[in-house]
């Protein structure tokens, strides 16, 4: 009986975080909501699990050592550093220059972030599990493509939550800004590439329908950025796979896929007006560059713990030197940390990063002998983050509540993959959950 609720609940919890995924571009109030209630429901079960260890005659000290077993986190090789990181956003959040302020934006972003990892690592346990948490997020970015067409060629208004076509032409679906969508799609894009060649082939054809609709709703959000991030993952993914598979599977048709995408985009942009204007003409570069200049006048009056979580905005006005363009955050994720949790806070997130990647890539080369479907999702994955971590360079997306947890979402994720192991009878488990 214990064991049956024990499964139900990591169901339930399964559910909560595929709410998150699906409310993600439509409401941020669910996305919290489904965040809280799954955090409720590992804490119901942990609780369970604490008390079935509690045995009579137990000291106070002996119980509250195998409660506190019970409540750890699965252990991953960035739990250090992730508590390093907590532990400085906090710390800079305290000395900040508004406390309150940053305070509340601790909880409500760097904390969540990690709530979402964990959950997700806590109940993503087999591989089928791992399948069906990109099979929502395909779907969800299916149904973002498919509004953004919506948008563009009939309605000019997408069908969601009714946002209107941008003043320049450019497909953001719900989002408030084509580049939010342009990151989302070059994030999921990757993974729907691999999951093209995961199982049940007679489905092929469908897979790469889905495909050329998201390319294609891609395309229309005429964002820079996101090209430039997808281009990257694609080349990384490409220039990969022979090394971690020691050259046993090439990349040829991912290359030929990028190439097909290259040759689409160009013919969309040399032949439609607004988007030749929008691609080739607009500039938007220098009044970044100025941004970042004068934000790195705030790294150096506060250099170690910055001016505190989401404070950026509110200090920022003080050392621009321009107030012709209109300001949404530093539009380089990387510079805002920098001003914001210090350099201490920005080494320790580029720390758990790069542990993090090493890590997933070392897990890729061992996995294409173990199982190779989940090497290929593991690969779908690893690019879409990569995609993700490139376009952060010249975007807001870890400021963006539905991107920041669509990038963690995604981490949990390449975590279960790595976590994962084979057991005799041949079925995949996370190991230690």
């Amino acid at each position: 009986m214990p064991i049956k609720l024990d499964i139900n609940l990591d169901s339930a919890i399964r559910c909560a975080i595929y709410i998150m995924v699906i409310a993600l571009p439509v409401s941020n109030g669910l996305v919290e909501s489904s965040i809280g209630f799954g955090l409720f429901l590992w804490l119901i079960k942990h609780g369970m699990m604490a008390k079935r260890s509690l045995t009579g005659g137990m000291t106070l000290k002996d119980q509250l050592a195998v409660a506190g077993q019970e409540f750890r986190p699965v252990h991953t090789p960035v739990n250090l550093l992730i508590g390093s990181f907590l532990s400085i956003c906090f710390l800079a959040s305290v000395f900040g220059v508004q406390p309150l302020v940053s305070i509340r934006g601790f909880y409500g972003k760097a904390f969540e972030w990690f709530v979402v990892f964990f959950l997700i690592l806590d109940v993503f346990k087999e591989k089928k599990d791992i399948a069906e948490g990109m099979r929502i997020l395909m779907i969800v970015s299916l149904v973002l493509a498919v509004d953004g067409l919506v948008q563009f060629y009939w309605l000019k208004r997408d069908i969601l939550v009714g946002r209107p076509l941008t003043s320049s032409g450019q497909v953001s679906a719900t989002f408030p800004s084509a580049n939010s969508l342009g990151a989302f799609l070059a994030t999921t894009i990757p993974a729907a590439i691999a999951y093209l060649f995961f199982k049940k082939r007679w489905r092929v054809v469908l897979k790469l329908a889905v495909i050329i609709i998201l390319l294609w709703g891609f395309i229309l959000t005429l964002s820079r950025g996101a090209w430039l991030a997808l281009v990257f993952a694609v080349v990384l993914a490409g220039f990969a796979v022979p090394v971690l598979t020691v050259g046993r599977m090439c990349s040829k048709r991912i290359f030929f896929l990028l190439l097909t995408v290259l040759i689409v985009a160009g013919v969309f942009v040399s032949e439609f007006d607004f988007a030749k204007k929008h691609f080739w003409e607009a500039n938007t570069g220098m009044h970044r560059i100025k941004m970042w200049e004068d934000s790195f006048k705030m790294v150096h009056e506060r250099p170690l713990l910055g001016f505190g979580v989401n404070t950026y905005m509110r200090n920022f006005q003080s050392y621009r030197r321009d107030h012709s363009y209109f300001l949404t955050y530093a539009h380089n994720c990387y510079v805002q940390m920098l001003v914001e949790i210090g350099i201490m806070g920005f080494t320790a997130f580029l720390g758990l990063v790069i542990i993090y990647f090493k890590n997933f890539l070392h897990r890729l080369r061992i996995l294409y002998d173990e199982d190779h479907e989940l090497f290929v999702l593991g690969m779908g994955i690893f690019s879409g983050l990569a995609a993700f971590f490139m376009h952060s360079f010249v975007d807001v997306d870890f400021y963006s509540l539905p991107l920041a947890r669509l990038w963690w979402y995604m981490m949990g994720l390449g975590m279960a993959v790595m976590l994962i192991k084979n057991d005799k009878g041949g079925k995949n488990k996370v190991s230690g959950v």
